[in-house]
C-alpha cells in the first residue's frame, strides 16, 4: 500500500506552521469553530474544512477520521456541522461534564451525543485523569471524558466485555494521578 493515499489535515491556530512537515500531511493556522461562532479571518468550520480538503478529492472515497481535542469548542462544532456522518472514526475529548448540572447543557449535550450516536457507535469511553470528576445527582462525573467512535454504516458490532483488552488500551493521561477505574 503506498503511503501517499493517506493524508492528514491539522488545524491549529496558535502557530504559523506545522510542527511536523510531511508529503501527507497538509496543514492550516486556523481556529476551528462552530458555525456561531465565527469572529475572526482565521476561524473555519468542519463543513468549510471537509469541503476544501476531502470532498471531491481522492480521500472523500476512503475511509476518513475526525481527531478533536479542542478544548471546549466540540459541542458547538458538533451540533452545527453538517458533515459528521462523513467519517469513518471519530476520537473525541469531550469538556465542561460539570456543566450537566446546568438544564440548558444538559439539554445542548443531549442533542450533540443523540446527532453523534445516529451515525456512530461508540466502542471507547473512558474518563481523562486530567481534570478531576464532580458530583452530580449522587454520582461522579469526570470533567473531560475520551470517545471512540465507528459509523455504523461502515462497521458491523458485536458486544464482548474483555477487560484484559480494555486495560491494556485505556491508559493514564497523567500517570502520577489516580484513574477513574483501577483495573488491579
Amino acid at each position: 500500500v503506498s503511503q501517499s493515499r493517506y493524508h492528514g489535515h491539522q488545524v491549529d491556530y496558535t502557530v504559523q506552521e506545522a510542527p511536523l512537515k510531511h508529503e501527507n500531511l497538509t496543514f492550516s493556522a486556523s481556529r476551528l469553530v462552530g458555525e456561531f461562532s465565527k469572529s475572526m479571518s482565521f476561524d473555519v468550520t468542519l463543513d468549510e474544512l471537509y469541503n476544501k480538503y476531502i470532498k471531491n478529492t481522492k480521500y472523500e472515497k476512503q475511509a476518513n477520521i475526525l481527531k478533536m481535542d479542542i478544548e471546549g469548542s466540540e459541542w458547538e462544532i458538533l451540533e452545527t456541522t453538517t458533515v459528521l456522518n462523513k467519517f469513518d472514526q471519530v476520537l473525541l475529548e469531550i469538556h465542561y461534564l460539570e456543566r450537566l448540572a446546568k438544564e440548558d447543557f444538559q439539554e445542548e449535550c443531549l442533542s450533540v451525543l443523540n446527532k453523534l450516536f445516529a451515525h456512530f457507535r461508540p466502542i471507547a469511553i473512558a474518563g481523562n485523569n486530567c481534570c478531576g470528576f464532580v458530583t452530580i445527582g449522587g454520582f461522579s462525573v469526570p470533567r473531560v471524558i475520551e470517545m471512540t467512535l465507528l459509523n455504523k454504516n461502515n462497521h458491523q458490532f458485536e458486544f464482548q466485555e474483555n477487560s484484559e483488552f480494555l486495560k491494556s488500551h485505556l491508559t493514564r493521561n497523567y500517570s502520577n494521578r489516580a484513574p477513574y477505574r483501577d483495573w488491579e
